[in-house]
């Protein structure tokens, strides 16, 4: 009997969606991480986008910016624990 991820994960690449449903998930756990572990600063931080190996990040002051520097590598090595599936190169943090 198959697995449904297993069957997912076919249906998911025959369609050719299987990179956005990776790149969401990577996106959704940064999210959460960010939340639980950077709380006073998580509404200022916005997970943008995961390609080619790069998370981006966006920061909407400096304060944000300076803790994102802090934990980007924390961050890193918890989204490829959860999401080993991909692999992350670099985060990058861009000034809105």
């Amino acid at each position: 009997m198959d697995l449904a991820s297993h069957i997912l994960t076919g249906v998911l690449q025959k369609r050719g969606l299987r990179g956005h449903a990776e790149s969401a998930l990577v996106t959704h756990r940064a999210k959460e991480w960010i939340k639980k572990h950077a709380p006073t600063v998580a509404s200022s931080i916005h997970v943008r986008t995961f390609r080619d190996g790069e998370l981006f990040l966006e920061c909407t002051h400096a304060i944000a910016l300076q803790e994102c520097a802090g934990f980007m590598r924390d961050l890193q090595h918890y989204i490829q624990s959860q999401c080993s599936f991909v692999k992350i190169l670099h985060i990058k943090i861009l000034r809105a």
